[in-house]
């Protein structure tokens, strides 16, 4: 079976996502150009690109942390992380509901990404944190990229919003009680989309490698 992946027009507006989503994030923790670029440093991959232990099928996409060489004197090495995109979990989400459209879906995965990313920097939350510092911090950083897009005027993105950010900020505030993982890609309460569109439901919360981390998604 053939596996889906991003294709060459789909390049264009995975970079204009990523650079809405950027402005977006770095104003809403009012960071200046160079605050931005000099503390949260990482990197975008898709599906072509990813290391077969970086590429998963439950989640939109896969959040891991690596080393780069930096070229100074002396050399140093310093973190970055890698916002690992699975093409075809999310392509396979938008045949499935014909709702969706790929920019703001991508721009609201890719604002979920940057708040972890911006929150590990910043010393806000830790990467390798406890089971039950997981499951808060997912509900904190869901309520956070609800907070940075609700009022952003870009076609479709309410319906990516209430499709996947309010359904499961629900959905892990029941889990926190409970104090049961349930993480995933759109994971949901059981309950189908409307339209009657089928996204994936409730996957388990793993770590595919040391430094890999499977990020919840609204």
């Amino acid at each position: 079976m053939k596996v889906l992946h991003f294709r060459k027009k789909d390049f264009k507006i995975i970079a204009e996502a990523l650079e809405v989503a950027e402005d977006l994030t770095a104003n809403f923790y009012k960071f200046s150009t160079s605050e931005w670029k000099n503390k949260h440093k990482y990197d975008l991959k898709t599906l072509i690109a990813l290391n077969r232990h970086q590429v998963i099928n439950n989640a939109f996409a896969l959040l891991c942390r690596d080393t780069i060489k930096v070229n100074s004197i002396p050399q140093r090495i310093t973190g970055v992380y890698l916002i690992c995109l699975q093409d075809h979990v999310i392509l396979k989400t938008l045949l499935r509901d014909r709702n969706l459209s790929l920019f703001p879906f991508l721009v609201y995965i890719l604002t979920h990404e940057l708040v972890h990313i911006v929150r590990f920097c910043n010393y806000y939350a830790h990467f390798n944190a406890s089971q039950s510092a997981k499951v808060q911090e997912e509900i904190t950083v869901n309520a956070i990229t609800f907070d940075i897009l609700k009022s952003v005027m870009i076609p479709n993105l309410s319906y990516v919003l209430n499709l996947f950010c309010k359904n499961n900020l629900v959905t892990q505030q029941q889990t926190a009680k409970k104090s049961v993982l349930v993480f995933g890609a759109g994971a949901m309460d059981g309950q189908k989309p409307p339209g009657g569109a089928d996204h994936p439901e409730k996957a388990e919360y793993k770590y595919p490698t040391q430094n890999c981390t499977l990020v919840q998604f609204c």
